[in-house]
């Protein structure tokens, strides 16, 4: 079954938020819609122009220039971080298995957080360079980096697993 959803307005960045919505981005706002039905539910006016957009679970999170800005999609609810000297930074989020965010700043500085606390990293690595591909698995996040390496480290503690050179053979 599919479903179309009309926005009426150039979509910056698109992401799901939870099994049935979707949150699409744009200049100074976010909408959020169901994807079973179509209809929009809420609208969500940021305070500046919002770079990036992440859903996980039932949970929204919106990077401006200068915070976070989270909401839960039923019903919605807005809270807000503010860490400017990380939050400007941030180049990609990845979601990890529906309780954790991935976050890794333009310098290759991951972080990762636990959705329910946000305040404080669970764990944090700093490389030389951002990575150009992260993968997740049920125990493991992979960076890759231009160098042709791959990084490996444990999700539960952030222990870094030896580094892998991709090799052509």
């Amino acid at each position: 079954m599919a479903t179309t959803i009309s926005f009426h307005a150039p979509i910056k960045s698109i992401a799901f938020c939870g099994s049935s919505n979707i949150a699409a981005l744009f200049e100074n706002n976010v909408k959020l819609a169901s994807t079973t039905t179509g209809t929009q539910f809420a609208t969500f006016e940021m305070d500046q122009y919002s770079t990036d957009v992440h859903g996980c679970d039932d949970f929204l999170y919106v990077a401006n220039r200068k915070e976070w800005v989270f909401w839960t999609c039923e019903p919605p609810k807005r809270s807000r971080s503010k860490d400017p000297q990380k939050i400007e930074m941030i180049q990609k989020m990845v979601e990890i298995g529906g309780d954790s965010v991935l976050l890794e700043d333009r310098n290759g500085q991951c972080l990762l957080y636990d959705i329910r606390r946000m305040d404080k990293p669970r764990w944090t690595i700093v490389s030389k360079e951002p990575s150009t591909l992260i993968n997740v698995t049920s125990q493991y996040v992979c960076l890759k980096t231009n160098k042709n390496t791959v990084r490996v480290v444990k999700i539960s503690s952030g222990q870094e697993l030896p580094w892998y050179v991709l090799m052509r053979i």
